[in-house]
């Protein structure tokens, strides 16, 4: 997501700066930290920054969350009027939507899309140029990068990973099963793997399991016009 941003600054021409509560504010270009690690400090930080700056917030809203500080809503929403006129942009990064309703209007949400191939190539290079893999044949890593899609970048790290430190290689079924877990995460689906098979299926007579089964593989294969004629 950082890259992403960088990427960003550097087209349009900006300055980029990320603060978390850990690490204070850094001014990625220079390397230079400021010591700011309380969320208002890094507000009252912002209207000091040269102008076409972007200033990337980590996990900001866990502090506007709830029963937020008072000062703190008043001090964001006063910079982001300063930032609007300065040619500033803060950008609120988290996992999840949670704003105090004095903020609601003020923010624009953009919810980013997970990565595609391409993205998730770059993560799969990362892994293997890590674990002293020199490169994969054409099939396999385009069946690893098929397994890891719809995964985020770090789960599709994280699958790629625990893979790689297996026996056999990058097995997309191992990276497969990865999605369920990231399901599961959330308390509200679970995917819940099955190994029937059309064989499976019963409460049919010889002849018509046969004519179902015909049928139903037939329709796997490119639309056609044929119609189904049997008595069930």
């Amino acid at each position: 997501m950082e890259a992403e941003f960088k990427g960003i600054a550097k087209e349009i021409g900006f300055r980029l700066h990320v603060w978390s509560a850990t690490s204070g504010l850094l001014d990625v270009a220079s390397k230079s930290v400021r010591d700011c690690n309380d969320p208002l400090a890094v507000l009252l930080a912002v209207p000091e920054l040269p102008k076409e700056s972007i200033i990337l917030l980590r996990d900001i809203h866990a502090f506007l969350s709830g029963e937020p500080n008072p000062v703190l809503v008043r001090q964001f929403r006063e910079v982001l009027q300063h930032s609007k006129a300065n040619s500033k942009v803060l950008v609120v990064l988290g996992c999840r939507l949670c704003l105090p309703p004095e903020l609601e209007r003020e923010i624009t949400v953009i919810e980013f899309k997970l990565p595609g191939k391409e993205e998730l190539s770059i993560v799969l290079d990362g892994v293997l140029e890590s674990a002293g893999i020199k490169t994969l044949g054409t099939p396999i890593r385009e069946a690893a990068l098929d397994a890891a899609s719809g995964l985020t970048t770090i789960e599709g790290e994280n699958a790629v990973a625990l893979r790689v430190v297996a026996p056999k290689g990058t097995d997309s079924a191992v990276i497969a099963r990865e999605k369920p877990q990231a399901v599961k995460k959330s308390g509200i689906l679970e995917l819940v793997e099955t190994r029937d098979s059309l064989d499976s299926i019963g409460n049919c007579s010889k002849k018509k399991w046969r004519t179902l089964k015909h049928f139903l593989k037939h329709r796997a294969a490119p639309p056609c016009m044929d119609i189904l004629q049997t008595d069930f």
